[in-house]
């Protein structure tokens, strides 16, 4: 029911009154800053999260991005969540197009080979903003490595990288640590 109601809010989002149209400044009020503040108000959790970011994937609008994510760093413990490829390239989606510092805890998340690609899948550089990683026990071997290394290709501010456990093997390994030079 949650995604319906984000789907809906994000129609009204698109639906907002331009300057100079007869709307009042009360009907006005509701469609800048309500359906934004109530957004925001979903993510206090690691499931609100994840609906976020599967709207703000379908909605594609980067303004619409900035003003829920803003410009603030985005602490995000997702730990034990499951995040299928799907979630993943949504997620992906965030990274590349928000203006945020991402410190992202994906620990034990069943993110895959698949999912991994899937997560850098938004061309060379789109971890740029990610500080620190945590994907410590996930399952994302040795192409995933290989992805995860294009992402942070050119990365000047991540300071902390966890992969304790994650199946990756020396032709991954040895593209990370290319990368991370």
């Amino acid at each position: 029911h949650l995604i319906v109601v984000l789907r809906f809010l994000a129609g009204l989002t698109k639906l907002a009154p331009q300057k100079g149209s007869s709307f009042t400044s009360k009907a006005r009020a509701f469609f800048k800053k309500s359906p934004i503040q109530y957004v925001k108000s979903l993510q206090r959790d690691a499931l609100g999260f994840i609906d976020t970011m599967h709207w703000l994937f379908e909605a594609q609008e980067k303004q619409l991005l900035s003003q829920i994510l803003g410009r603030n760093i985005q602490d995000r413990n997702l730990s034990s969540q499951f995040l299928s490829p799907f979630d993943c390239y949504a997620l992906g989606y965030l990274l590349a197009n928000s203006q945020c510092k991402w410190k992202l805890n994906l620990k034990s998340c069943s993110i895959t080979e698949k999912g991994m690609s899937m997560l850098a899948s938004n061309g060379g550089g789109s971890f740029q903003g990610v500080t620190v990683l945590n994907l410590d026990r996930n399952n994302i071997a040795n192409q995933g490595g290989i992805a995860l290394s294009m992402a942070l290709k050119g990365s000047a501010v991540l300071s902390e990288l966890r992969l304790g456990l994650c199946g990756i093997g020396s032709e991954g390994i040895t593209k990370l640590t290319e990368t991370l030079k």
